[in-house]
């Protein structure tokens, strides 16, 4: 069962999900505790996080992202246009 961070409750309902969720590596959904009120995302369906904490993890993996696909396109592009 999935326990909330902030008071270690296992009630839970589901809100609608901020925009920001919907760009990581893996399903994360937004879930507000029926006991405290605190909103929490639970990621791959079993990590509860809370916000403050998932938010940075998303920047962080859509910058690596980026970084991944111009790296890799500094590599390849040159060898595509080489006559």
């Amino acid at each position: 069962m999935i326990r909330c961070p902030y008071c270690r409750f296992s009630g839970k309902w589901k809100p609608g999900s901020p925009h920001w969720m919907k760009w990581t590596p893996g399903p994360m959904r937004n879930v507000r505790c029926t006991r405290c009120g605190h909103e929490y995302a639970i990621w791959l369906g079993f990590i509860p996080l809370r916000h403050r904490t998932a938010r940075p993890m998303v920047k962080l993996w859509n910058w690596t992202l980026i970084f991944a696909v111009v790296l890799g396109l500094a590599f390849v592009l040159p060898k595509v246009l080489a006559p």
